[in-house]
């Protein structure tokens, strides 16, 4: 005979979803209109596209605060 399982908790439960939950970095620089069509990079600066990580960076084009996001859909523009 087996031992019947453990019953499973619901900490454990969320915990579970969290670990396959797969929100992107960025998510928000994803949706701007200066994202490019992969969400990658960041174009607002028209001389060439960086990296999204690059462009919220300290000293990146749009900055740690988004200065520059621009979401339609959210009626965000900075």
């Amino acid at each position: 005979m087996q031992a019947a399982a453990a019953p499973v908790s619901l900490l454990q439960r969320v915990q579970q979803a969290y670990a396959t939950l797969h929100v992107p970095e960025f998510r928000a620089c994803q949706l701007c209109v200066h994202a490019t069509p992969d969400g990658g990079h960041c174009q607002r600066d028209s001389r060439r596209p960086v990296p999204v990580a690059v462009a919220r960076s300290g000293h990146g084009a749009c900055g740690p605060n988004a200065e520059h996001m621009h979401v339609p859909a959210w009626g965000l523009s900075r």
